[in-house]
């Protein structure tokens, strides 16, 4: 750990070790500037003032924040531009090349001005992605980070479930009334759904908090020897398990199985993960019944959804090149007063973008995951304990997050370059395998992601042609 990351602030966080029970949760929190600006843009994308306090509306706090934020990590945000570096970085060359994919989808149908309204606030979001690849340098600020992270999520969920039971007054945040068909009443029923601050007052998309929340509740956890510090961060898991079903989000649920999945595979193998799901999946079926366990290819929203995809792919077949433009499909859907967007991230990407911003932004997540799986246990244990214990929770979030992917089309927000960060910023923490070649962007890498962005289309169109109910 730098020496930097050993200085103490002025409200250290708390500590516990296997060795002794006074051990620590997480190491102290780093002094740098740029990275306590990074900490304090974080906190206002999950927690906005503005939603707290009205008369805050008219300012612009997030961007003062970010713009702060990189001018006090310039020295970390300009070598990740050089070529040399993004030949070694392909995930940072794909953020890199979705931006100017989206710039281009404007350029191309002779929109400068949404070209530059998009672009800019495109910018912001490759901006924040750049600062957590380069402030997260050492095992010790990814530890702070996603400890206050954890806080982050905490809040949101706190101040969510308050209001969904009317304890405070914030419209912002009320829940929304949407009607389920159901089967055992032969009708359809209003029901109440949680939604949270700022970006993430959709039900579906506060879901990409909450599940991120579980996982790393139960790392912090099994950090701790069981005493007041284990059951505070049960009682979180708690917290954002309870706000999970609260939602009644589909894909909320799904992401929470395959993050669970990989988290046991990751720790235990196959076979135990398999024993565990014959015990752990029907108590999920128990406590989030109703709503977000019906899951049917024949049910309504997913036959709204599969109409959705559909209408995305005929999009991306009429301007393969270029795509339709970025944020097109959501203004044209105001325009006409009616329609939603694609609901699936990666194929509203191919959709707006082109077929080269598509395999972009697949690809990120694609190399993401990859560089993660080939970090194995003797690679990962030669770098700090910590990151060890990590790696299968980071592994899991990443895995919940680009399940929950396939039906939100959050292609362009931050918490998607946020967890693509977290990915990159780890896997240049921990050593890789000596044997294993290295990650380079050339023409191979260029081919695999082309060829992967062919798959995907073609199984996003047969799963649609088998499973769209028509006429």
């Amino acid at each position: 750990m730098d020496m930097e990351d050993q200085i103490l602030c002025a409200a250290p966080v708390p500590a516990e070790s296997a060795a002794d029970d006074a051990a620590a949760d997480a190491p102290a929190a780093s002094c740098q500037p740029g990275f306590v600006a990074l900490l304090a843009v974080t906190a206002t994308l999950f927690v906005r003032p503005s939603d707290l306090i009205p008369g805050l509306g008219e300012e612009r706090i997030y961007l003062v924040l970010i713009v702060t934020a990189l001018l006090l990590s310039l020295p970390v945000i300009i070598p990740q531009l050089a070529v040399k570096r993004l030949r070694e970085q392909p995930i940072t060359a794909c953020v890199l090349g979705l931006l100017a994919a989206s710039l281009c989808s404007r350029l191309g149908h002779f929109d400068m001005e949404g070209a530059i309204a998009s672009g800019f606030e495109f910018a912001k979001v490759v901006v924040y992605y750049l600062l957590v690849v380069g402030l997260l340098s050492t095992d010790g600020r990814i530890q702070n980070f996603l400890y206050w992270l954890t806080f982050c999520y905490a809040v949101l969920a706190a101040l969510s479930v308050l209001d969904f039971h009317g304890l405070p007054d914030l419209p912002t945040i009320s829940p929304i009334a949407d009607h389920t068909y159901v089967a055992e009443l032969g009708g359809e029923v209003i029901v109440q759904r949680l939604r949270g601050t700022g970006i993430f007052q959709d039900p579906n998309d506060v879901c990409l908090v909450l599940v991120p929340g579980i996982l790393l509740s139960l790392y912090w956890a099994s950090r701790c020897r069981f005493g007041v510090r284990f059951c505070v961060w049960l009682a979180l898991c708690g917290l954002f398990s309870h706000a999970l079903a609260l939602t009644h989000s589909r894909g909320g649920f799904l992401g929470l199985l395959a993050g669970l999945g990989v988290l046991f595979h990751t720790r235990f193998g196959w076979k135990r993960t398999i024993l565990s799901a014959c015990v752990v999946i029907p108590c999920l079926l128990v406590l989030f019944a109703g709503r977000q366990t019906t899951i049917s290819t024949r049910a309504g929203t997913a036959q709204s959804r599969l109409e959705l995809w559909r209408d995305g792919l005929q999009t991306f077949r009429e301007e393969p090149l270029l795509g339709l433009g970025k944020d097109r499909i959501a203004e044209m859907a105001l325009e006409r007063g009616y329609g939603h967007v694609v609901h699936n991230s990666y194929l509203h990407s191919f959709a707006e973008l082109g077929f080269a911003g598509g395999c972009f932004f697949l690809g990120a997540f694609f190399l993401g995951a990859r560089r993660m799986l080939r970090l194995e246990e003797h690679a990962a244990s030669q770098s700090a304990p910590e990151m060890l214990q990590l790696r299968p929770y980071l592994l899991a979030a990443f895995a919940a997050y680009s399940v929950s992917s396939l039906t939100l089309s959050n292609c362009y927000t931050v918490p998607t370059y946020m967890m693509l960060g977290l990915a990159c910023a780890f896997a240049e923490v921990v050593p890789g395998d000596e044997e294993s070649p290295p990650f380079r962007l050339d023409l191979q890498c260029l081919l695999q992601l082309a060829a992967l962005g062919l798959a995907f289309l073609l199984v996003t169109y047969l799963f649609v042609r088998v499973f769209l109910v028509t006429g």
